[in-house]
């Protein structure tokens, strides 16, 4: 045994067999499912080793710390797999900060009770928020992203920038085509820590591909939160 592997590794005095097992599957680059595979398989080596009396710092001497571990795992998944991993990553990025300002609060609310019709409060109306809706989607479509940008509350502003957007829309689809026609769009009102937002969801029919949009505004009208599958 090399002295390496008999280092500890950072925080490993405080590491049990599951931590020890997530830290080394968190920095392997496959797939959400081929992690779950390799988390099984570490979970019972060490288990094994451990069945033999091991205490967990003598275990990390044998198979090594966590970033020697998904050292050597990285080297051995496909390129299929480290694609996967890629893509997948970058659709949680995406997800994240496209949604989390506000609209991931805000797709909670719009799904259960706790939302109103649109003109409940006599904020909003019908056609103001279609026409904001539509006027979004166009924007982003015809790449105006400093338009999008005026229009966003000072959250939004933070994440809508031309990288961001068209980062979003590549994990959409490579080739939209052309917008060929806007689905019917759902609305409703909902509050969010005092503060009224109005939400809503389309479906809209390009050349090559489907995109939903879940869309919302603030009491301003100012565009509070973005997201598209």
């Amino acid at each position: 045994m090399t002295e390496v592997y008999g280092r500890k590794s950072k925080g490993s005095e405080k590491m049990n067999q599951n931590s020890y097992v997530n830290a080394a599957v968190r920095k392997i680059q496959c797939s959400d499912k081929k992690k779950k595979e390799i988390k099984q398989q570490l979970l019972q080596d060490v288990k094994k080793e451990m069945e033999h009396g091991k205490s967990i710092h003598e275990v990390i001497g044998d198979l090594g710390t966590p970033e020697q571990i998904a050292e050597m795992w990285n080297k051995k998944v496909s390129e299929e797999e480290k694609k996967k991993f890629k893509k997948q990553r970058r659709m949680k990025i995406v997800g994240i900060v496209l949604g989390v300002l506000v609209c991931a609060g805000l797709l909670i609310y719009f799904f259960v009770p706790k939302s109103y019709p649109i003109e409940t409060h006599g904020i909003y109306t019908e056609e103001q928020v279609e026409k904001k809706v539509k006027d979004t989607i166009t924007m982003l479509d015809n790449g105006e992203y400093q338009n999008l940008y005026d229009c966003g509350t000072k959250g939004m502003q933070k994440v809508l920038n031309k990288k961001m957007l068209e980062a979003a829309k590549h994990e959409v689809g490579d080739n939209w085509g052309q917008r060929k026609s806007f689905g019917k769009i759902y609305m409703a009102e909902t509050k969010q820590k005092g503060n009224l937002y109005a939400v809503a969801q389309t479906t809209v029919e390009y050349e090559n591909v489907s995109v939903t949009y879940t869309v919302s505004f603030d009491s301003d009208l100012k565009l509070a939160g973005l997201y598209m599958r």
